[in-house]
């Protein structure tokens, strides 16, 4: 149900060509692989004209579908195998609270509608819910005992690498010019959760263990970058409010295809083994902020047909990530 149909006809193309390519063998087994061929292109096409029919019948479900997927998708490419002082604690409590409240939205159509795919689709979600706020109570845990068993020799430690990522965070993505960039407010607002998250840790530490000054000298640089980055955050926030819907959208559809024009002088026709993920993580984070503004506009044609066009890109780009994550992986 969360295929795009842009990825399955691509697809369709690909196979046509290599089905071309099989004909003009002309022999026994080029005439089995072409009769195989013809049945995936024929399935494919099917298969496209069903998500069609399925996002006119219900554009909803099939919206809550996508969202569900890409949440899936998002945990995974930003949490998989990351050390506790890697992970973004803001991006994995959101997470857990967008899968809550798709949860209660997929329940409430239940009610109504007590079809099979609604059933799936909840009880992966309830399996992921598990999932996430496992990684969550991990992550936590990790930091307890980073900080009961840190020796004085670690000069590098977990509280200095967290806080030196957010003002990392803070120079690439949350000095960017106005309140119309749209990914520039989420991760102002994640970074200023992270860092008084950090303090409020290391306060809770520093009183049940004799402090390092190191940790005593993080605490306050945090404590002091958390105030400037809130006051900013809340500029930010107020100009955000007083931009209207009919320039928020231009302003989403404008960095939207400023991405895909990115992604396909990127990774389009490019060998997966030479790509580079940080780059199109990157790419994902970004789209993700524009389809989340681009929902909270409204409901309107023009609204709807951007959102569905984001979407669209955003879990081909997911899965694409996927993709080459698993080709560079291997030995």
């Amino acid at each position: 149900m969360t295929r795009s149909t842009s990825d399955l006809l691509d697809l369709v193309r690909e196979i046509e060509t290599l089905l071309e390519e099989t004909l003009l063998l002309a022999n026994e087994e080029s005439e089995l692989l072409a009769a195989e061929l013809h049945r995936l292109v024929s399935s494919y096409r099917a298969e496209a004209r069903q998500i069609a029919d399925v996002k006119a019948s219900d554009r909803t479900l099939y919206r809550l579908a996508v969202w569900t997927q890409l949440h899936f998708y998002r945990y995974d490419r930003r949490f998989r195998d990351r050390l506790a002082w890697q992970c973004d604690i803001a991006l994995l409590e959101e997470i857990i609270a967008s899968l809550k409240e798709l949860y209660e939205r997929i329940l409430a159509r239940m009610v109504f509608s007590p079809v099979e795919d609604l059933v799936l689709l909840n009880n992966s979600i309830a399996d992921n819910l598990r999932l996430v706020a496992q990684e969550l109570a991990s992550v936590i845990s990790q930091w307890d005992v980073h900080t009961r068993e840190q020796a004085e020799s670690d000069g590098a430690d977990a509280a200095n690498k967290f806080a030196e990522t957010q003002f990392h965070c803070y120079q690439v993505y949350a000095t960017t010019d106005g309140p119309l960039w749209p990914h520039r407010l989420p991760q102002l607002r994640r970074i200023v959760h992270n860092l008084e998250w950090l303090a409020e840790h290391l306060e809770a530490s520093l009183s049940q263990v004799n402090g390092l000054s190191r940790q005593r000298h993080t605490l306050a640089l945090v404590r002091a970058r958390s105030i400037v980055y809130r006051q900013e955050l809340s500029a930010l926030a107020a100009a955000r409010d007083n931009v209207d819907r009919a320039h928020a959208l231009v302003a989403c559809e404008a960095r939207a295809k400023a991405i895909y024009r990115s992604y396909e002088e990127a990774f389009a026709g490019k060998s997966m083994a030479e790509l580079d993920l940080e780059q199109l993580d990157a790419l994902c984070e970004e789209l993700w902020e524009i389809a989340i503004w681009t929902q909270r506009l409204g409901a309107n044609a023009h609204i709807e047909r951007a959102l569905d066009s984001i979407l669209d890109h955003l879990l081909w780009y997911e899965r694409q990530y996927e993709r080459i994550q698993q080709v560079q992986d291997l030995p």
